[in-house]
């Protein structure tokens, strides 16, 4: 019998051509290296023997500057046929790649482009009328399906469920409060969205892009204190779960799955550059053991039961929440890397170190 997810994001690539400061995937810093489709396939085959999911979504940093895309699109519809699959970017690099038109037409899968700042927002709207293909239809998004979409990926299993705004405004006071203050889940915040700059675009043979607009980000993982300096949280974990953004979007990386996408990533952010962290912060974050493929069934069960649920490692996170400006420009901070020492050359396409 198969385990069911109702939503899981696929993270291809560090790599992002925006500055956006607070990325909560750690894009707004030199951070570098892909995820291959060649080096996952057979894994991911294996964990869809295992695991249905109902909604994908692959993301980066910028996955279009992934350059195994393309098969990462047909490789995942091949091994969830009946999911819903978003390409999730940034837009910038949709009319450059000449395959991705027919991509997400033969796969059925639908791009969703977020522009990172109010200017960006003219040249995305014209970027996507050059995509796709006369006559075009647009309007704005009159239907409830992504904002109760977003619903059912931050309720708690305890929470009822809501299919319509009727569902949504009968429910208990302090659902509404935590979906409104720590989600921006409301009526009114839809409506304003709705009518404001969310567009909806499908095309003569059934493409469908959407595009929304982005202000700002809240408060990252990580701390940047300024000259090379940056560190991570010591919070309660409860209450950094509590706020957290992310604590319904569990991330396949590098073939695993983890619960989020700081604790697969702070390592390799690690790997990469000097990040203050405690002897004990450092432990506890290497303590953490995402699935694998080769789990038992009651281990798997276990982890996907608990996958809502906070962490030890969510003290490393902000308890607090602030807004940042965004605007898709900021410069990206130099950091000191761990391999500033380290010379490589290449041979036949083959790295050496000296």
């Amino acid at each position: 019998m198969k385990h069911t997810l109702e939503y899981a994001e696929f993270y291809i690539t560090n790599v992002c051509n925006l500055g956006c400061n607070n990325c909560n995937r750690f894009n707004n810093f030199y951070f570098k290296g892909h995820q291959h489709w060649e080096s996952y396939f057979d894994i991911y085959e294996k964990w869809s023997e295992r695991v249905d999911i109902k909604e994908i979504v692959i993301l980066g940093g910028e996955p279009t500057l992934n350059p195994s895309l393309k098969d990462w699109c047909i490789g995942l519809r091949k091994c969830w046929p009946n999911a819903s699959i978003v390409l999730l970017t940034n837009g910038s690099r949709i009319n450059k790649l000449h395959w991705l038109y027919e991509t997400m037409q033969k796969n059925n899968i639908q791009l969703e482009i977020t522009a990172h700042g109010k200017s960006r927002y003219p040249l995305l709207y014209k970027e996507i009328k050059d995509f796709l293909t006369p006559p075009i239809n647009e309007k704005y998004d009159s239907n409830y399906s992504d904002w109760l979409g977003a619903y059912k990926r931050v309720k708690d299993p305890s929470w009822p469920d809501c299919d319509s705004m009727e569902d949504y405004e009968s429910l208990p006071e302090w659902i509404k409060s935590e979906c409104r203050n720590l989600h921006n889940i409301d009526k009114e915040t839809f409506e304003a969205d709705r009518n404001k700059l969310h567009l909806h675009f499908d095309d003569s043979n059934g493409v469908v892009v959407t595009l929304s607009f982005a202000e700002s980000f809240v408060s990252a993982p990580l701390k940047f204190n300024g000259e090379h300096d940056i560190s991570v949280y010591n919070s309660r974990r409860e209450k950094a779960h509590s706020v957290c953004i992310s604590k319904y979007s569990p991330h396949f990386i590098d073939g695993r799955l983890y619960k989020c996408h700081h604790v697969a990533l702070l390592p390799k952010f690690m790997e990469q550059f000097e990040v203050n962290i405690t002897k004990t912060q450092n432990y506890l974050l290497n303590k953490y053991k995402p699935a694998t493929i080769d789990f038992t069934e009651q281990q798997l069960d276990t982890f996907l039961k608990n996958l809502k649920h906070f962490i030890p490692q969510c003290s490393l996170c902000p308890e607090n929440l602030d807004n940042y400006e965004l605007t898709g420009k900021e410069p990206k901070p130099k950091l000191k890397r761990r391999d500033a020492e380290q010379k490589v050359i290449q041979f036949k396409g083959k790295n050496y170190e000296k």
